[in-house]
């Protein structure tokens, strides 16, 4: 046996979003080679804006975070499958797109919103292989891939279809729709389950709620988030995406899609990543002056960003976003840009 499906098989035995301005939202009709896999309308879903990004490409809002769906001629690859309330209004929106099984849904986080509908996606789609079982996930079923922290959370569910087959520790790499797609594990960010996702030929980043360009980032503290694992996954994500030079007044750079909101580029990713540090120091010199997280907040260390990333001032995402840095800084030793 290879060495990648004997790694791959030690994975599974551990159990475990307007829009671009390259791309105007196009419908995009199912080939008249494509084999339909399942008898359902090719209609868009009600509710859901699949809008493409690039060639092969497309972003679905409305289902809670934003969904990816890359289509090529070896079926769809899903990243993220929305909440369960809007599961089938997802997968209907899929099959607008193609009538071709989907074969991967990997997980940005172990959060419902994100993970909420992987039952329903997973059930609807097919692993390469499913006659012969083994490796490539359970018989009639996509193949779930996540972090280990989310595949952990995720198998705590009482529906096996919908966890994770296939674990990331650090990074998983799959060629599939020929191109590479990179699913990189980044724990201790937004919490201890998060994952983000490189398609290197349409080079388009999801990041989970790592980056969100609707407001401050996120920091579960109850399940492993912290701020020092928050800058350094956007220090990741910043290295990850290509900028749009020299020629920026082409079309080009590596598409961001956020948890929330627009499309971005890496600019935007670098702007977020410095107001998340400014903030950062800003609560890290009151503190080391002897501030109550009390006092903190009503010193306002988020003045001018608020208004952008979190509404008023002191207050809702702001406030929650304070106290989060607050409670998970590292000691000055330990402090990094």
């Amino acid at each position: 046996m290879p060495v990648g499906r004997q790694a791959l098989a030690v994975l599974l035995s551990c159990g475990l979003w307007a829009a671009a301005a390259q791309a105007a939202p196009e419908a995009h009709a199912p080939r008249e080679t494509d084999k339909p896999a399942v008898s359902a309308p090719a209609e868009p879903a009600p509710g859901i804006t699949a809008t493409r990004i690039r060639d092969d490409v497309y972003v679905l809002a409305g289902a809670g975070p934003n969904v990816v769906v890359q289509i090529g001629p070896q079926g769809a690859v899903v990243v993220d499958s929305g909440d369960a309330a809007h599961a089938d209004q997802v997968l209907a929106a899929i099959r607008s797109l193609t009538n071709d099984p989907i074969r991967y849904l990997f997980d940005t986080g172990a959060d419902p919103d994100h993970a909420g509908g992987n039952l329903v996606l997973a059930q609807a789609g097919r692993a390469f292989g499913q006659s012969l079982g083994g490796p490539f996930g359970s018989p009639g079923i996509a193949v779930i891939v996540a972090s280990e922290g989310a595949a952990m959370r995720l198998s705590q569910g009482d529906d096996s279809d919908g966890w994770p087959t296939h674990s990331v520790s650090v990074r998983s790499a799959f060629y599939l729709n020929n191109q590479g797609v990179e699913v990189i594990a980044k724990p201790a960010a937004h919490s201890d389950a998060d994952a983000v996702v490189l398609f290197r030929r349409s080079d388009v980043l999801v990041t989970g709620e790592i980056f969100d360009i609707t407001r401050f980032p996120i920091i579960d503290v109850d399940h492993g988030g912290a701020i020092q694992g928050e800058i350094d996954a956007l220090n990741a994500l910043i290295e990850l995406a290509i900028p749009n030079v020299p020629l920026t007044w082409l079309p080009g750079g590596t598409l961001v899609v956020p948890a929330h909101g627009r499309i971005c580029q890496q600019a935007e990713l670098v702007d977020y990543r410095d107001m998340v540090v400014i903030v950062r120091d800003r609560i890290k010199s009151l503190k080391d002056q002897g501030k109550t997280l009390d006092q903190v907040l009503q010193s306002d260390p988020t003045a001018g960003y608020a208004e952008r990333y979190g509404g008023k001032a002191g207050n809702g995402p702001s406030a929650a976003f304070v106290t989060a840095i607050y409670k998970t800084l590292s000691p000055a030793a330990e402090q990094k840009p």
